[in-house]
């Protein structure tokens, strides 16, 4: 039975804890909070819905959602991206805000760098009659090793807006905003650390405009405590959105994220896969070659994976039916097999071929998991 048919993987998380917030001319508050993300990922398509609240009294909180998906085209090296985003925050005592865009971005990926360039244009509304136009550039750099990730990203924004603006601000037409932010992310199965500088730049008004220049600070830190069960730390500060209506707030937070299909699973979590490669045949070490994966009959331990790989002289398998620990396969004529603890189902595999990069089989289609790499998805029965 040949496991190559397209379908799509699914990841739901819940984070349940609380945060203390600070921002200017308020008091400190101890707040409870709490959020929902949902993730799809097919071969070309993503879907990502999230949803989040804060309720620090009956006259402060904040409730938040947002959605996007993309579609791409074109080689998995440089595929190009069209996309959608939507999202809605409502503050007490402001009216509810809404922004909806569309995108498009050109990407690259590299064995272990690459970045994206692209655009968005949509609409910010605050209330019934508040609506200003928004338009958006973005661009990004990226690279990567077996256990990390660094971003260096730069997007600039323009909405023309009247009433629309934060409290304080003078009458204005046009708000304008540059932004940096490097980030950095460290995963492993110990734990997983995050962290991001930024610095942003803008200008309120036309013809006299307003000048301001603010900071983005943040860290993160999740500590897996058992499988589908995560203790999530967070601090930083986040910069005035007056699109939005939100203000400058610094934060700290301690939440539980709970990952409901993960739990009473075995295997611990993955560490961070390595970049992607294309299959050459080169039999070069370092070089990805190509490969197809197809499961036989189940048996007492499992079911027995059978590959094929001209020409090689050793298989190794990861998935996370092993727990992402490499799995030698043993020669069978013209073939390499191995019993792994497959059970029904959807999973992630990753082979890798006389010691060169691991890489999705290439008869199964792909996604990106949750640490940014190509992956293979097998579909047990």
């Amino acid at each position: 039975m040949l496991c190559g048919q397209s379908t799509a993987a699914t990841a739901t998380t819940l984070d349940a804890g609380v945060a203390l917030l600070a921002q200017e001319h308020v008091d400190a508050v101890v707040a409870p909070t709490v959020g929902l993300d949902w993730r799809l990922d097919a071969v070309r398509t993503t879907l990502r819905a999230s949803g989040g609240a804060t309720i620090a009294s009956a006259d402060r909180w904040a409730i938040q959602g947002a959605g996007a998906g993309s579609r791409f085209f074109g080689p998995s090296y440089a595929p190009r991206e069209i996309g959608a985003a939507v999202s809605v925050v409502r503050l007490l005592g402001a009216p509810t805000t809404g922004i909806a865009s569309v995108l498009a971005r050109q990407q690259f990926n590299g064995r272990s760098s690459g970045g994206w360039a692209g655009g968005s244009v949509g609409v910010a509304a605050r209330g019934h009659r508040d609506v200003a136009p928004v338009v958006a550039l973005d661009g990004a750099l990226w690279r990567r090793g077996e256990l990390w990730r660094t971003t260096l990203a730069v997007s600039g924004l323009t909405a023309w807006i009247d009433s629309a603006r934060a409290a304080g601000e003078p009458p204005a037409t046009r708000f304008s905003a540059l932004d940096v932010v490097g980030s950095v992310e460290w995963r492993e199965p110990r734990f997983e650390l995050a962290a991001a500088l930024g610095v942003r730049g803008s200008t309120w008004g036309e013809g006299g405009p307003r000048a301001a220049t603010s900071a983005l600070a943040l860290v993160s830190a999740t500590v897996p405590l058992r499988p589908g069960v995560a203790l999530v730390g967070s601090a930083g500060n986040q910069y005035t959105d007056p699109l939005r209506g939100v203000p400058a707030v610094r934060h700290f937070a301690l939440a539980l994220r709970i990952r409901p299909s993960a739990l009473g699973a075995n295997a611990p979590r993955r560490p961070r896969a390595p970049p992607d490669t294309i299959g050459t045949g080169s039999g070069v070490p370092g070089v990805a070659r190509p490969t197809t994966l197809e499961v036989l009959g189940a048996e007492a331990e499992g079911r027995t994976v059978r590959v094929s790989a001209p020409g090689a002289r050793r298989v190794e398998l990861r998935s996370d039916a092993t727990g992402w620990q490499s799995v030698d396969l043993a020669r069978r004529g013209d073939y390499w097999e191995a019993l792994v603890p497959l059970g029904s189902g959807t999973h992630h595999v990753m082979l890798r071929v006389d010691e060169g990069e691991w890489a999705p089989p290439g008869n199964l289609p792909t996604v990106e998991d949750d640490f940014g790499s190509r992956v293979g998805l097998l579909v047990v029965p």
